[in-house]
């Protein structure tokens, strides 16, 4: 890493081969796909200054800027793919922790392993002092720890120290240390806990909550207590617990996510005695999405659910009264806090829509009048007015039941037999809604319409309609997307003669399945890591995927083997492109290279790109570029104009 006189960065032309032209007047390619511009700003304590990540060319560099400086300071820069900032914080006035994933490549020659890992490092405002604060960590056997980034808590009183959770050397679960932002050296402060994934610590700095992969969590009735678990069962569910949400001010009250008449709701636990107190915080007709935490000390101050949008709602009247007139103000519909100083008088926004890419604002309170003025942008090539919106609308399903829908289509076009992708998404506990999708923006720029759906399966509905789908993969949901696309050809919306599927992750087995399952309907069919062979997900180990696992175990092989799609290959009659990253630690590269094996035995149209060192996702800008170049190639093939 180089870093202090950074001057001029020349960009770098990212050339990607296709096998067809592309018009001159399009947008490109890397303004949708490029690693986003300007990320991660955060404020100082004092409020005095933004700390910042930029993408120049083929650079990472750190930004620090202080309000009124004609210049910002430039202070790193990184032009290692394989070493990717994400993240900063302030441990204090001068020192900057910035979270970065990089490729660990073991010394052993023999094992030879490859894995993602996180790592944290360290640097002054000056630029000077720059290190990475896990060196000296544990390591085990041949490995180093995978994750040493997680920041439990930045102990605001104490600025020379932070709490980290790190694996220990023989332990499978975290530990809590207390570590030097300076030199990186950790004590530790709370030993590893069975089933602790996550410590979370309460406003004081005292870790309370103990979160894992099982149902429920673990809570310390005192903050020298050790962990119980609550085992407290949801008001109306008897498979599931209750799940820690949030803080509040008072140490012994938490806020959990409950499920009653239906639906996801905030309740107030008190740790003491674990009985409930206070109101039920709820969304009716929908679940509670998320919390928004308090601007200085993180406690919960409201909530969000999504009906065709995101709704914020506030609990604290003071946070109202600030925040609603800037909600109100901004384009886009999706406006979350990203930072503020220690007294609230500054914060920085992040804002954007379905048509609006992400802009980053600072909001000052600190004058006489609040003012709000632009920070960045994080696709600064994208001009909304170039960009299409989206309506969300409702189709009936087979079965009588209302599906919901969103549909974009290319600006300036009419609803008329248009060229169409059909986007099923990924989890399948995930959902769709009014909000930003470069995907989404791309393809319409591309001149296709662009469906996506949240078929029986989706969050955000309520219980009911989220377990109409248990054990239904391949059946009941897969359904309701041919449904959809049923609808817009009858409406005259789609043109069935230029239909594609493309999904990822759980979209990629749906995309798969709707070519197995629906031939007629479709054209084309791309998958990005998409699972194909439901019996291996019986022993994957994935965190992602343990619940699909129990899930899975309990359904005959003869079941599971129908709705594979890696063993029904011979039903596909559409052309198929397959990506998948080789270190996916979610859905094994193995599910792709199979496809691509039982595709091509069965004399089927198959290309197979797999890209090397990649997650499940992308983290390499190349490798996403590469990945819709090919998708740009195959759908102007199939079903362009």
């Amino acid at each position: 890493m180089q870093r202090n006189k950074w001057l001029h960065v020349t960009a770098c032309i990212v050339l990607v081969s296709s096998t067809v032209s592309v018009r001159a007047d399009l947008i490109p390619l890397s303004a949708f796909f490029n690693q986003p511009n300007f990320s991660s700003p955060r404020l100082s304590p004092d409020g005095g200054r933004v700390a910042y990540i930029a993408q120049v060319g083929a650079h990472q560099i750190i930004g620090v800027r202080g309000f009124g400086d004609p210049e910002p300071a430039l202070i790193g820069r990184n032009s290692d793919s394989q070493f990717r900032w994400y993240r900063i914080s302030w441990a204090n006035e001068k020192r900057l922790l910035v979270s970065a994933q990089t490729l660990y490549r073991s010394p052993d020659t023999l094992t030879k392993t490859r894995y993602r890992a996180t790592r944290l490092m360290g640097i002054d405002v000056d630029g000077k002092k720059d290190v990475i604060l896990g060196r000296k960590w544990p390591r085990a056997g041949f490995s180093a720890v995978q994750y040493q980034d997680r920041i439990v808590h930045l102990l605001p009183n104490d600025e020379h120290h932070v709490l980290v959770a790190i694996r220990q050397l023989d332990k499978r679960y975290a530990a809590v240390h207390r570590m030097d932002v300076r030199t990186g050296s950790i004590k530790q402060i709370e030993s590893s806990d069975e089933g602790v994934m996550n410590h979370r610590a309460d406003t004081n700095g005292a870790v309370r909550v103990g979160q894992g992969l099982f149902d429920g969590f673990l809570i310390r009735k005192t903050a020298d207590d050790p962990y119980v678990k609550v085992a407290i069962q949801r008001s109306d569910d008897e498979n599931g617990h209750l799940n820690f949400a949030a803080f509040s001010r008072d140490p012994d009250v938490v806020w959990v996510w409950d499920t009653m008449d239906n639906f996801i709701v905030l309740r107030q636990l008190r740790l003491s005695d674990e009985t409930f107190v206070g109101d039920v915080l709820a969304a009716p007709g929908y679940d509670i999405r998320g919390v928004i935490d308090h601007p200085t000390d993180g406690v919960l101050a409201g909530y969000t659910y999504e009906d065709t949008q995101l709704r914020y709602v506030y609990t604290d009247a003071e946070i109202e009264s600030l925040y609603r007139p800037v909600l109100n103000a901004l384009p886009g519909t999706d406006t979350g806090l990203v930072s503020a100083d220690r007294m609230g008088r500054k914060a920085i926004l992040r804002n954007s829509g379905d048509a609006v890419p992400p802009h980053y604002y600072l909001y000052d309170r600190s004058g006489d009048k609040p003012t709000l003025s632009p920070l960045g942008r994080q696709y600064p090539k994208l001009a909304p007015d170039a960009l299409s919106t989206t309506r969300a609308f409702t189709y009936p399903a087979s079965d009588g039941w209302d599906i919901m829908g969103f549909l974009t289509v290319p600006k300036g076009e009419e609803e008329v037999d248009l060229p169409l992708v059909v986007m099923p998404h990924g989890g399948p506990v995930s959902r769709d809604a009014l909000s930003w999708n470069p995907e989404v923006q791309f393809l319409a720029s591309r001149g296709y319409a662009v469906f996506r759906m949240n078929f029986r399966g989706s969050s955000g509905f309520g219980s009911k309609f989220r377990d109409s789908a248990f054990k239904d993969w391949g059946g009941r949901m897969q359904e309701d997307i041919s449904d959809g696309v049923r609808w817009l050809i009858k409406e005259g919306i789609a043109d069935p003669e230029r239909i594609a599927v493309f999904g990822t992750s759980y979209g990629g087995y749906a995309a798969l399945m709707s070519g197995i399952k629906t031939p007629e309907l479709y054209q084309a069919v791309a998958s990005y890591a998409g699972v194909s062979n439901l019996r291996w997900l019986e022993n994957e180990a994935a965190e992602g995927l343990r619940s699909f696992t129990r899930v899975f175990k309990t359904l005959d092989r003869k079941k599971l083997a129908s709705l594979s799609p890696a063993l029904q290959a011979e039903s596909m009659q559409t052309p198929v492109l397959l990506g998948h990253g080789d270190l996916d630690d979610r859905v094994n590269v193995r599910h792709s290279r199979r496809m691509a094996e039982a595709l091509q035995a069965e004399g089927k149209d198959v290309r197979y790109l797999e890209f090397e060192d990649e997650i499940h996702g992308f983290l390499l800008q190349e490798n996403r570029l590469r990945w819709y170049a090919a998708v740009e190639a195959f759908l102007a093939e199939h079903i362009g104009n």
